[in-house]
Formats: structure tokens, sequence, C-alpha cells
């Protein structure tokens, strides 16, 4: 099963005005030493202003190839690669969240709000909770990684993403499928628990409750939902569970997210005038 890495790369200025790179390839001299194989998720970090950044990230097509420089290369699955960006921050309390397999251990912090830069130097592996929290800064869809802290998923009660979506980096064929992203917040079980104690497991939209039409096999089941994109937060944004998320069935929770994406409200107009329409 993949597991995942981070690998220090040095701040690069972009030009102003320069069109957005994706990440497509990346060189070390320990991504073979590190264990780093084919289907693993890298994710590049550095560190300026005394504040971490997260650069980027890409799935592993191949197992490393060591290069005539002595130096390895790793390259993208295509679509893996994410937006190369040396101005997208890691927040401190998730830099505090980072745990590396090696040791065990988090990266060092000199002061609770300053981060130590040589703690993300080299290539490290690093556990599932941890590639999640950072696929959730890049607005990915949580995987599943192969380590002893692997993520479970609290609506299916293992460690598989809901049957609607897709991981990042999957294969698939165009138009065979859509996909919708789910960001951590949505799938953060201390978060997802305050909302549904507060609202129930029944769709805002249309009032699905999935017990009523599967019995016990539906009971708990329910999509939860970031009323606000997280792309329009603060990097230093807490979620409340109660103001900022609500649970939606998977078909609306499709529909909120469908280009162009719509709030919760119109969705509810939406819905709500198609069923004036429907004859009695």
């Amino acid at each position: 099963m993949p597991t995942a890495f981070t690998h220090y790369w040095k701040r690069e200025k972009l030009d102003k005005g320069e069109s957005p790179r994706h990440c497509t390839q990346a060189f070390s001299a320990q991504f073979i030493q590190r264990g780093v194989s084919a289907g693993d998720r890298v994710f590049f970090v550095s560190y300026f202003d005394k504040r971490p950044f997260l650069v980027g990230a890409i799935t592993v097509a191949a197992d490393p190839v060591e290069m005539d420089s002595g130096v390895d290369r790793i390259t993208a699955i295509p679509g893996s690669g994410s937006v190369k960006d040396f101005e997208r921050a890691i927040p401190i309390e998730i830099a505090g969240q980072i745990i590396r397999l090696d040791t065990g251990n988090g990266w060092k912090f000199d002061t609770p709000d300053l981060l130590n830069q040589q703690t993300m130097r080299g290539v490290q592996r690093i556990n599932a909770e941890s590639a999640a929290l950072l696929d959730s800064l890049l607005g990915v869809a949580e995987r599943s990684y192969g380590d002893d802290h692997a993520s479970i998923d609290s609506s299916t009660g293992d460690g598989s993403l809901y049957a609607d979506e897709i991981g990042a980096g999957d294969t698939f064929w165009e138009g065979a499928v859509s996909q919708v992203i789910v960001n951590r917040y949505e799938r953060d079980p201390a978060a997802r628990k305050a909302c549904l104690t507060k609202y129930g497991c029944i769709c805002v939209v249309c009032d699905m409750d999935f017990i009523n039409w599967y019995g016990e096999r539906g009971a708990g089941f329910i999509h939860v939902h970031h009323v606000t994109p997280i792309s329009q937060l603060g990097p230093d944004y807490r979620v409340d569970p109660i103001a900022d998320l609500v649970p939606v069935c998977p078909n609306c929770h499709a529909m909120l997210h469908r280009n162009p994406p719509v709030t919760v409200q119109e969705l509810q107009e939406i819905y709500s005038h198609h069923l004036d329409q429907v004859p009695d």
C-alpha cells in the first residue's frame, strides 16, 4: 500500500505574472535510501521567513531512478502533481501534528510558534494522518496510506473513501466518473461528530435519512459539508463544527460541489422548486 514522504525544497522566486506550474518531478540523493517507490505520495516542503510552506506534491509514477550525477529522480503520475506554490503556508497547528515514522516524533520547534528549519530537511517518511493533513492544504481528497496509523473513515468504518469519491492520482477513463473533492475538515472525526450531534444524520437539503430507507445498514451514514469553501478561509482559520458544517446526503453533496458550486440555501431552493413541480 502507498506510503507518504516529505522532501525539502529550497525556495524559488516565481516571476510576477508567471502562470502556475505543476509539480512533475523531483531530485534527491535520498529517495532510494529512504524507500520511496511507485505509488507513494511525496510532499515538497520549504521554509523561509521563519515559517513552513507546502510547495506541492506528486504521486510517484515509478520507482526512483539513479542519475549519472548520483541523485535519484522521481516523476509524477500524470495529473497527480499539484500546482507549485512557494506561498502556500503550513499553519503552525498543522505543522505541530506532522509525525515522522523513522523517529515516531514530530517536527522540532524552537518555540511554540517557531518551527526549527533543520527538522524539515531531507526526505522523511510520515504517517497517514500527517499525509492527510498536508493533502487537505492542497484541497485533495483524503487518501489511505500504508502505515500503522492508517486513517479510518468515520462513516464506512474502514480506511476507504466513500463510494462516490476517487483518490488523488487514481487512474480512470475520461467520462466514466466525476470526482468529488472532500476536504480534511469534512472528514475529521471530531468535527463530524460535533456536527452530527447538533444536526443529526438527516440531509439539510432533501431531508434524506438513510435509516428510514435502509434500516440499520443506513444508521449514521451521511456526508458532512463545509458551508464556506476552504479556499476562501485564511490559513489560521479554525473550523466551527456547528457554524461551518452541515450534514448532506451524497447526492446533494455532489450537487453542491458541481461546477459552478452553489450554497446550501441555493440548493435547498432548487430542490424545493422542483419538488413542488412533482405531481401528487
